[in-house]
């Protein structure tokens, strides 16, 4: 069995006490999960749980063009969408294999996180 004490801090974050440790926490929501930053050990990221099927994009952007035709098969690792970030046009690469369903026309803007294809 293990036994914790936590308490919340006026500025945000977390204390926590195990045993003989005690380590603040901090907490941040963001589009692809949730940033944890242990103070002075490690920051953690657990991503949010998306359906496999969805091809999300990591980064803010604007889609540039589809890399394949509507309805296409994508295969795991391929390129399927440029986006533009920052003047600089970066490809978004399939998760999985599958089709692949245009949602978006060119000039959308993308959200990290949201579904650009």
């Amino acid at each position: 069995t293990v036994s914790a004490k936590v308490r919340e801090q006026p500025d945000g974050s977390i204390f926590v006490g195990v045993g003989n440790t005690n380590m603040k926490i901090f907490g941040t929501e963001e589009p692809l999960g949730l940033r944890l930053r242990l103070e002075g050990i490690a920051t953690i990221m657990i991503p949010t749980m998306y359906d496999p099927s969805e091809l999300r994009s990591e980064f803010n952007g604007k889609v540039v063009r589809y890399l394949q035709d509507d309805g296409a098969t994508v295969r795991e690792g391929q390129p399927y969408v440029e986006l533009e970030a920052m003047k600089m046009i970066m490809s978004v690469t399939a998760t999985g294999t599958g089709k692949i369903t245009h949602t978006r026309g060119a000039g959308s803007i993308v959200s990290a996180g949201g579904i650009p294809g």
